[in-house]
Order: C-alpha cells, then structure tokens, then sequence
C-alpha cells in the first residue's frame, strides 16, 4: 500500500553489543539489534516470543527470513534483523497466545562500512487479542473449507489460517496495530479481500473496516483466470528452478489493492519449460498483474515486458493477454581504482553508477572500495551512466555521461579525491514533519549520439539522461546539508521548485536559503445526482493536480456520497464516475478550497469511424480516450485512460463520456510510445456520431 506512518520509539544507548552465535551467511550484512522490555499488567513477562523478519538484498538466498527470540525473566528480549532498513512491526504473543502486543520498527540501519546499528523499544504491554471471524463463501453464498485467510499490518502478515468446514476463519491481532488487508485466497478457487482505515477518524472507501474491527466479516472467492510466465535464460532456452511473486491485487469496488508480501501460497517456481503457472488470480482483477521473479546470480538480470520495465518484472495486461515471456539478460562488470591525492589507496569510498536506458528506465548500483582502494561493480548494458565517487569527508570528479556497451571491451574509471563541497543552507516558514531538501547530479541529456548508438528496440523517442539523487530531511531548525563533488546540480526545495546551478573545481562551498508554506489541507466532496440530488454511494473519485510535484486524488464515496480526506494544495481536476461509468461528473477544485459538489448524471456514448488520409478504413486500430489535464510543466496527462480498438470497418465506440466535459481521443501509434491527436470529444446528449475521423499516420 501507498501509506506512510511515523512512529515514536525511544533511543538510548548499549555498552556491549550482542552478536549471534550462530554462522549465518548475513553475517557480514548491515544490521540492527533491538532491545526492549515485555510487560502485563505492569510486570515483566518470561517466555514472550518475539517475531521479526530480517530483509536482505535480492541476491541472498533468503530475501526475507524471520527471526524469533523469547524474553528472559526480567521480560527483556534483543533481537537482530539484517538488512539496511525494517518497517515490518515486531509481534509478541505469550506461550498460549492469549496475550498479544506489538512495537513498530520501522528504523534504518546502518551500511556494511559503519557499526553494528543498535536501537531501544519502548516498553510493551500485552493485552488480549483483537478478533476477526472471516467467513470465506462462493458467490452462492456455500461456505469454502480450507481456504487460506491472511491477515496483513506493515507489510507482514500477522497472523494467517484457513477455513474450518463452515468456511470460518478466527484471525487475530494485537490491540492497536495498524492493519492493512484482510484476505483470503484458495488456488483454483479465487481471492478476495478487504482492507482497513489506518486511524480511526478515516473514512475513504464504504467497503473498508474501521481501524481496530472486531466480529464477523464476509470474502466471497469468485473464480479465477489462468495465467502463466516463462522466462528464457541469455542464450534464449528455458529457465527452470526461478521463483516468481505476483504483486499487486485490485479487485472492483474494493478501494485500494492488496499488496502481496511474499506469501508463500501464492509464489510458484517455473518449470523445465521455464513457465510458471498462476491459479489463484481472480477473474474480476481491475488491472494488469505484475510478476516479481529472484534470480540468484549477480551477473543476470531480467528485460520486462511491460512499458515499464526498469523493475524486472513480466506484467500480464488483463485486458490482452494471459500468457507473457520474458528474457534474462547479462550484466557487464565495470571496475577501477580510487586514491588519495598522494597516490594512496582510498578505502571504503562508495561508487555509484546511474544509468539511463532506451530499453528500460533508470538504474542505480553502489559498492564500496576495498583496502586498496579497487571496486567492481555490475551495471546493465548499453547504458548511458554519471558515475559518482564520494563519502561525507572526500569526493571525486564524476564520469560524467559515458557508455557502457554490450560489445565493448568493459571501461576502467578511476578517482582521485579531494576535499568534498559543502551545500547547505535554511528553510524559513512553516515546517512539516516530511519536509525536505532534494539534490539531483547530472549528466547532460541527449536525444540521439550517432558514435555511440544505444540499444532502441521500441524506437522510443524520449530523451536520455542520467543522474544522482539524495534527499535530506530538513532539521527542527531548518537548516541542511549535503557533502558532494565538482558537477552538475539541480536542488530541489520543499515546494518542489528548482534551481540548477554548476559546482566548479575552485568551489568549496554553495548556500541557498528557502521559503516554505503549507503542502497540504482537508478536503470534503459531495457527490449527488443532478436530478434528484440523490447521494452517489461507492462513485470512484479521481483528481489529477496541475502541478507533477504533488499526490493526486483517489477515493470512494460512502453512503452519503461523502469523501473527507486531506489532500495535496493546488488545482486540480475531479471526475466521479460509479463502477460501470454509466453515471458521471466533473469539476475543478481550486487551491484553497475545503468543500466541492460534484453533480453527477448518465454518460454519453460516441460512435465514429476512422479512415486513413486516403479515405480508406482503418481497422484493428488502437485508440485512447480521457479527460486530459495539462500540468503547470507542460506535460500531459488523462485523468482516466480508456483503451479501445476498431472493428473491421474502422468503427468505434467510446462509452463512459461524461456530458458537457471535453475528452481527448488519440490513436495509440506502434507499441503505445507516441499518440496521435485525432479529435477532442465533447457531448451534450446521451448520443453523437462523430462521423469519419481522419488518422494520417
């Protein structure tokens, strides 16, 4: 899910630090030790287990590992989780489980070149769980035995059982924890889920339980779709043994989707003909699904399918398609050397290289030089790469924009370090508790370089360009700061406005002071029927800002009609629409403004018939429809996207227009990189007939 939570732990400081016996491969991974104290009714309690999951980087075995300790007599617990970050909370439950709490640990550790990272808890009181009976049926309303039923806060699952033979399930949970989703799945039957209001004053989807529900609630498991992945190791054959986790779940009228954190039932390991196969996936899934795959091997990584394709996944378009290969590909290893300015080896300085791709999107790896001052690092190929060489105290002169191609010897690139610049500077005005200041460095962009021809195999026409990026949290004072090396810059401040600016060689230092204001503020919409002013119950609400620096809107009216919610202070576009999109509406909502009416009414359907220039038809064609916005930066966007395709004869139908609103139509040209233009729509009955629309592509 899309939702961010702070919480307050106490800090205090260890003489010793415990290290764990056992010799696990992580031991040499950044880590964090947390200590704390499990009470009831005020006393210490012995014998608590204490749950966490070690997050590990993607080439470990063990991409995520649980990790269990119990409390000693004095109710005290230490326990070690490996990885450079933790957001999964830390669970507690007494030997019979009658007694349950929790603690949030979602702290950063600390990287393999710093010590062990050690952090204190707050006490925690047990208390009698929270519980949940989930009834798991078929559309018929008959009870589903043995489906699985998961229960999921923080990106972990807290607790998971399956159905008895009235298809019930007793879910519990500790008082006070933040859930995400309730779900349920059963292969070859269907999933379904619901999920929770994360405070209890939200209210942002009518099919949501309130923060800390207790009692009955019903899943009902309505069919699925069959779908499968293969993937084809560099020489083209088929790849077995490879694990892949489908991702996001999004069922209809369900608000937000469920994000899978790796359970195991719904992993599936491809076979001897590298496919793997997916029978759990419901048949009513809104979108795409998205299929993560672990490949083990440092110097393999996986070309998506998708347009998307910078995260190495196959994505299946539910609309098209149920069957998707996808390719691994061979990394290509750089190195070089960094030293002092004496000529002595610099050790424990980070590299990084970004890269920019016509075949994916952006890249970034890190390494660490060694103690004579050597790195290696493996990159993607036919990349456009900023390569950076720095730490708080000594940075380098950056490769700036250089090629790293396929059928080239790998390039060598050393560094010489100096002194680190100095940018700093202070933010007045009204501070947020995520407010902070973003420093990008970059490489000069290009759209075509005949000497050095990138791979292009979608004839993308976008522009190339590489860069760094750190963001720094502003402190209570205002003030910031970042250590770099000579380049180029762009700063970033907290109202997202920007300023570029060179850091030459002769450049020590770079001070910049920033104005904020207030980001965000409350909104309430009313969704009503034009006619009757009837409430529009379960409309989906979406807004698009003007402004790219900004969260946009996407919410579902209650029995009311009602959505209250904050939002991001800027103007924006609003459509509400009901689940067929036969009913509709739309309005602009101004910066400052706390309360918006939105009539809603039927929508029209518009029918037309593309031809070519010569006059002939145009069938088989892919076009697009929607509400575009034009943001304040000159970019274009639609509010929402409809895909459809013309018959034999060239003829369409766009349903779901939304009367009196303008609707852009496009033809989606080639693999969906480019769009032409053919007509804006707009309609004031429930029927047009546009006539002929001429495409002269």
């Amino acid at each position: 899910m899309k939702r961010e939570m702070i919480f307050r732990v106490g800090l205090f400081a260890v003489a010793t630090l415990l290290l764990f016996s056992n010799k696990d491969a992580t031991a040499d991974e950044p880590s964090t030790l947390f200590h704390g104290k499990v009470l009831f009714q005020g006393r210490p309690m012995k014998g608590v287990t204490v749950h966490g999951r070690s997050s590990l980087p993607r080439k470990s075995k063990s991409v995520e590992k649980d990790v269990s300790v119990k409390t000693d007599e004095a109710g005290r617990y230490e326990i070690r989780l490996f990885g450079e970050q933790h957001f999964t909370p830390l669970l507690m439950e007494s030997e019979n489980k009658d007694l349950m709490g929790f603690v949030p640990s979602n702290q950063m550790a600390t990287r393999k070149d710093q010590p062990l990272n050690t952090i204190g808890l707050l006490d925690v009181e047990l208390a009698p769980p929270q519980v949940i009976r989930v009834h798991v049926v078929d559309p018929m309303d008959r009870p589903i035995e043995d489906a699985n039923v998961y229960l999921e806060s923080m990106y972990k699952i807290i607790d998971q059982q399956k159905t008895d033979s009235n298809g019930i399930a007793k879910i519990q949970y500790p008082q006070g924890m933040p859930n995400q989703t309730l779900g349920a799945m059963k292969p070859q039957v269907g999933l379904d889920y619901r999920n929770f209001e994360m405070n209890k004053t939200q209210n942002t989807h009518p099919e949501n339980l309130p923060f800390g529900y207790t009692g009955d609630t019903k899943l009902c498991l309505n069919g699925i779709r069959e779908v499968s992945v293969k993937i084809l190791d560099p020489d083209g054959k088929p790849l077995p043994d490879i694990e892949f986790r489908p991702w996001l779940m999004k069922k209809p009228n369900r608000g937000d989707d469920w994000n899978l954190p790796g359970i195991k039932e719904f992993l599936r390991v491809s076979d001897r003909d590298g496919v793997a196969r997916f029978d759990m996936l419901a048949i009513d899934q809104v979108f795409g699904v998205d299929f993560w795959p672990l490949i083990e091997r440092e110097d393999w990584f996986v070309l998506g399918n998708g347009k998307d394709i910078r995260d190495h996944r196959a994505q299946i378009k539910w609309n098209e398609e149920a069957d998707v290969t996808v390719h691994v590909k061979r990394h290509i290893k750089i190195q070089g050397r960094v030293l002092h300015q004496d000529g002595s080896p610099a050790k424990g300085i980070g590299i990084t290289a970004h890269g920019s791709f016509h075949y994916a999107d952006w890249f970034n790896n890190r390494t660490t030089s060694d103690d004579n001052g050597a790195w290696e690092m493996w990159v993607k190929p036919d990349g456009y790469y900023l390569i950076v060489a720095r730490s708080k105290e000594f940075a380098a002169k950056p490769y700036d924009g250089v090629f790293v191609l396929e059928k080239q010897p790998p390039p060598s690139f050393d560094f010489v370090l100096e002194p680190a610049r100095r940018i700093f500077g202070k933010v007045k005005g009204e501070l947020e508790p995520n407010t902070y200041i973003m420093l990008q460095q970059y490489a000069k962009e290009y759209h075509n370089r005949p000497d050095q021809l990138l791979s292009n195999p979608n004839n993308s026409k976008r522009s190339i360009s590489s860069f760094s990026q750190e963001s720094q949290p502003v402190r209570p004072d205002g003030t910031f700061e970042f250590h770099v090396g000579p380049g180029e810059y762009i700063i970033w401040d907290p109202l997202r406005k920007t300023q570029k600016f060179t850091l030459k060689e002769e450049d020590q230092e770079k001070s910049f002071e920033f104005f904020t204001k207030k980001t965000t503020g409350p909104i309430k919409i009313t969704v009503a029927h034009f006619e009757s002013d009837k409430p529009a119950e379960s409309f989906a609400v979406i807004g698009k800002l003007e402004s790219l620096m900004g969260r946009d809107l996407e919410s579902t009216t209650n029995a009311r009609g009602e959505i209250e919610t904050r939002r991001t202070l800027g103007r924006m576009h609003v459509l509400a629409l009901n689940q067929d999109q036969s009913i509709g509406g739309f309005a602009l909502l101004e910066p400052e403004q706390e309360d918006l009416e939105i009539l809603v009414q039927p929508t029209a359907t518009v029918r037309g018939v593309l031809h070519d220039k010569d006059g002939e038809p145009i069938g088989d064609a892919s076009l697009q429809y929607g509400i575009e916005v034009k943001s304040k930066e000159g970019l274009m966007s639609n509010i929402t996207t409809s895909k459809i395709k013309t018959d034999k004869e060239g003829r369409f139908e766009l349903k779901g227009i939304v009367v009196g609103t303008i609707h852009k139509l496009c033809r989606v040209i080639g693999d969906g990189t480019s769009y032409e233009p053919l007509a804006n729509v707009i309609s004031v009955e429930s029927k047009l007939d546009l006539g002929i629309v001429v495409s002269k592509n």
